[in-house]
């Protein structure tokens, strides 16, 4: 009888392989690149107000005529920053100074024109008429235009923002997943389509509520009773996107041109998102958020990026900030002071943040008659930020 030897059971291997990944592009070098953008009534290198990447795609027929320049002092010719976008975060910074512009030059007499130009130089002025001192002292009359520190200093300007985000219609389409036809009955991420691991996150983030309050940021929600929680503050992230969002990596603005859609903004190329913002930059944002909103978390965004230029220990800064006035009755205001803080003072402040109760306060009217109490209160003060960080 014959038997079978012990390789006779064996099946015959498979020579199937699972197929090679797909081999993403190569990102382009420029955006590892930053473009600046300074203060002109300091001296270099203490003027970097923040920087952006050079991440922005010059369309292909513009290229050559979007913010003409010599050719050796571009760091590419197919990308660049929106000037809308760099525009808008400038005068966010400068304490809404809307009338502000970009120029190739300290004195703003090369002022950079046009709303869809790609800029594309290794720095721009923000210049503010008739508020900036020269760096080298020419003119004594004027001091350098203040800046707010943080975003909870920033008040928002009330039917002041800029045009392009007035106009810009929000893109419709989220809630319904809009990659079949509104079939499903999940929530959607705004920017991926995805419905699966998706956050509900707020626009105006919910750590900011007081500021939400004391900015009368209700006057836009779109129901009643909810105040932050208003769907006109609420979006649907992916978990991942979600995160990035919150690192304030990304932002939603408005894009120019043709009909205008709002889209993701990268302001920051670094690890580990830089696939994240190859794969999701300039995507469009699907939801049903209002613009001033948007404006608002933009503006959030941004004062991340200035944490450089406020904290040096070496440079005093002229800033705006918003106090508290205790006047008699129940109401609370408030209104922005203009000073200068020593770059010590504005790092013990600002540095590694302050709680609720440290925020500044101005004295109601009838107080401060004692001038030594005056000086030992504001002593006590300084130790108390001292000590907070």
């Amino acid at each position: 009888m014959a038997t079978s030897g012990p390789s006779s059971d064996r099946r015959p291997r498979s020579s199937a392989r699972p197929p090679p990944r797909t081999r993403r592009p190569p990102i382009p070098a420029s955006w590892k690149r930053d473009i600046s953008f300074l203060h002109p009534g300091y001296k270099e290198p203490f003027n970097v107000l923040f920087k952006l990447p050079q991440i922005d795609q010059v369309p292909a027929p513009a290229a050559a005529a979007a913010d003409p320049s010599p050719a050796p002092t571009h760091y590419s010719q197919r990308y660049g920053v929106h000037h809308a976008t760099a525009l808008a975060a400038c005068q966010i910074v400068a304490n809404n100074a809307f009338n502000g512009f970009l120029s190739h030059d300290p004195e703003g007499k090369q002022p950079v024109g046009g709303s869809t130009t790609i800029l594309r130089m290794k720095k721009y002025y923000f210049v503010v008429p008739d508020s900036t001192a020269a760096a080298d002292g020419s003119n004594d009359r004027k001091e350098p235009y203040a800046i707010v520190p943080r975003f909870e200093d920033w008040p928002f300007p009330h039917g002041r923002i800029p045009r392009l985000w007035q106009s810009t219609p929000s893109t419709q389409g989220h809630g319904m997943d809009r990659c079949r036809g509104g079939t499903s009955v999940l929530p959607t991420c705004a920017v991926s389509g995805a419905d699966w691991t998706a956050d509900k996150c707020h626009i105006i983030p919910e750590d900011q509520e007081s500021w939400y309050h004391k900015n009368g940021m209700a006057n836009y929600r779109s129901t009643g009773g909810l105040g932050i929680d208003d769907p006109a503050n609420m979006c649907i992230l992916r978990t991942d996107i979600h995160a990035a969002f919150d690192a304030s990596i990304f932002a939603v603005v408005p894009k120019p041109g043709g009909f205008g859609y709002f889209a993701v903004q990268a302001l920051q190329f670094r690890d580990p998102w830089t696939r994240f913002i190859a794969e999701f930059h300039e995507k469009p944002f699907y939801s049903t958020a209002k613009n001033e909103y948007l404006f608002a978390r933009f503006a959030a965004a941004v004062f991340m990026l200035i944490g450089d230029f406020v904290t040096n220990v070496e440079v005093s800064r002229r800033v705006a900030r918003r106090v508290e006035c205790v006047d008699e009755g129940p109401a609370t205001s408030f209104e922005t002071k203009i000073e200068w803080m020593t770059g010590r003072e504005l790092s013990n402040v600002y540095a590694k943040g302050r709680s609720e109760g440290e925020k500044p306060r101005k004295r109601a009217r009838g107080d401060g008659d004692d001038p030594q109490e005056d000086e030992e209160e504001e002593v006590r003060t300084r130790k108390r930020h001292r000590n907070s960080i």
